[in-house]
């Protein structure tokens, strides 16, 4: 591996438009040593010593094993409970009233669209949990999928580090959470009010099958699709959406090059994106 020479434009160029192709992942030119690292962390595990002979394996082993790995290391990035506050907030003390009032048939349905380890979908839960009066004559549904199976099954498990559950309030953590050992376990009250289901974001077939969305969390996920992949994206949002119905990107994200379709409105203390 010392020897070994550097992954190739043409190496690269291959790699990315096979992912591409494949999930609609971008991986543009600023991502190459990123990349490169990541490729070179597989090659070891794999004993395989060419930047080719990788790619030809991503290609072609019948098992898809190998790919799905490498793509969990492309997608998985940090997450925690309660992660980004403020967001969360608009949606508990601004969003929720308005829905809560005007759902004659009690029913609410909300997306957490590429949920990585599960943190986002489980804390929309328990602010469910805790806002909505006789929640239990409520029909509810979330949905929370991503594309890396790795970190599905930490959601599915509902096992979490003290890292990320440490911005939950310590009541809310000794209510809905059970600590062992070192981590602390989700209720299944709370876990069995998130549907999980493995699938990409530019599977549009399979978001064909979901409907009428109140509320769609869509954060820190549109950076790893180009612009025209964005654009596509959003449009199916629009159309899954109620009227009303909202959208929450993280803070680096914006739809001002992507739709029109969209109201940007300011909602207690954050930024939402609004279909009317």
């Amino acid at each position: 591996m010392e020897n070994r020479i550097k992954l190739t434009s043409k190496e690269y160029n291959e790699l990315c438009n096979y992912i591409y192709d494949l999930t609609g992942l971008f991986l543009g030119e600023n991502k190459k040593d990123s990349v490169e690292n990541k490729i070179l962390k597989r090659m070891k595990e794999n004993s395989i010593k060419t930047f080719k002979e990788y790619i030809n394996m991503l290609k072609n082993a019948p098992d898809k094993k190998e790919l799905k790995e490498f793509i969990d290391l492309l997608t998985v990035n940090e997450t925690y409970f309660y992660r980004n506050m403020p967001q969360f907030k608009t949606f508990q003390d601004k969003i929720l009233p308005l829905l809560l009032k005007n759902q004659k048939n009690k029913t609410l349905r909300i997306w957490s669209a590429g949920c990585s380890i599960g943190c986002e979908p489980y804390t929309i839960a328990i602010i469910l949990k805790e806002t909505i009066p006789e929640i239990k004559n409520w029909n509810i549904y979330i949905l929370a999928n991503d594309i890396s199976g790795s970190a599905l099954k930490v959601a599915r498990d509902g096992l979490y580090t003290p890292r990320e559950v440490k911005e939950i309030p310590f009541y809310l953590l000794s209510k809905y959470f059970v600590k062992k050992e070192k981590y602390y376990q989700i209720k299944k009250d709370i876990k069995d009010m998130v549907d999980i289901q493995e699938f990409n974001l530019m599977d549009f077939n399979k978001i064909n099958s979901y409907e009428n969305f109140d509320v769609i969390f869509c954060r820190n996920v549109l950076i790893y699709f180009d612009e025209i992949s964005r654009k596509k994206l959003i449009d199916k949002f629009y159309d899954k959406l109620n009227i009303p119905g909202y959208i929450f990107l993280g803070h680096s994200e914006s739809l001002n090059r992507i739709s029109k379709a969209f109201i940007l409105k300011r909602l207690g203390g954050d930024l939402v994106y609004v279909k009317e």
